[in-house]
């Protein structure tokens, strides 16, 4: 009987389909049981970690012919396929919790999760997540970004990003839980994309913004020009900027000249 070694080369070196079966065959058990075990007893995903590692076998199939334990490398293929498939079922549950959890709310009605209730946790819980955590809760549920933006944003692919929106969602269900306030993950991510971020009243993010230009303007170096100054002040306080704009260019004068008038009569004296 031909060992693994001599059945490997002759479907490398000849292509022989039959001499591939047999080791397949020959090998087979101690894939499969392997990954069995390490699946916890599914035999469905452990035939498919089993096919991965004869499929990778195949294709490697050149430098493994003088291999000289090939149920050594067979071993620890099937471990890393089993964490292969393991990956991808957390990835697939991650797009499914993300896709669950943004479907429209009319499919959500009768999830119980009163946002009156959650309201005065959230912002302490999500100082309980780490930063990256924190973003991505951010960037999804609050900013209503797809997964594509997210992964950009966090330096990942766009399954990474679904898979890591998905956890920090849990983490913040878990940190909202310790607080008495209890739910699915879609449940909350639907109050989160609901309410979490509210309509402020028109006009008052501009008024905001042009009062913090005329503070740090003021503050900064005098950056802004003074007109500039002076378009960003209310109504209310246009006077009281003229003036004050006035009184400081009259003290700046006043300066200036007192200045060059001692530097002259100094100069006078010396001669």
């Amino acid at each position: 009987m031909k060992d693994s070694s001599e059945l490997l080369r002759a479907y490398v070196q000849d292509g022989s389909q039959p001499a591939f079966t047999e080791l397949v065959q020959r090998h087979f058990d101690l894939v499969y049981s392997a990954a069995l075990r390490q699946l916890g007893g599914d035999d469905h995903r452990a035939h498919d970690a089993a096919q991965l590692v004869f499929t990778d076998l195949a294709r490697k199939a050149g430098s493994l012919q003088n291999h000289p334990a090939l149920s050594g490398w067979l071993y620890t293929a099937t471990y890393f396929a089993v964490r292969k498939l393991m990956r991808a079922e957390r990835r697939r549950r991650s797009r499914e919790l993300a896709a669950h959890a943004m479907q429209d709310s009319s499919q959500q009605s009768g999830t119980p999760f009163d946002w009156e209730r959650l309201r005065p946790h959230l912002d302490t819980a999500m100082q309980d997540l780490r930063t990256r955590d924190r973003e991505a809760v951010l960037l999804r549920f609050f900013e209503q970004r797809p997964f594509a933006e997210i992964g950009a944003h966090l330096g990942i692919s766009e399954n990474a990003a679904a898979m890591s929106v998905g956890r920090s969602l849990e983490k913040l269900r878990r940190a909202l839980a310790r607080r008495g306030v209890r739910s699915s993950a879609s449940a909350l991510a639907l109050a989160l994309a609901d309410h979490a971020v509210a309509a402020a009243p028109a006009g008052l993010g501009a008024s905001v913004a042009g009062a913090s230009l005329a503070e740090a303007g003021t503050i900064v170096s005098g950056g802004a020009s003074a007109l500039g100054l002076l378009q960003l002040m209310t109504t209310a306080k246009l006077t009281l900027g003229i003036a004050g704009l006035c009184g400081a260019l009259a003290l700046g004068t006043g300066i200036y000249f007192t200045a060059r008038i001692r530097s002259e009569n100094a100069a006078a004296r010396s001669t």
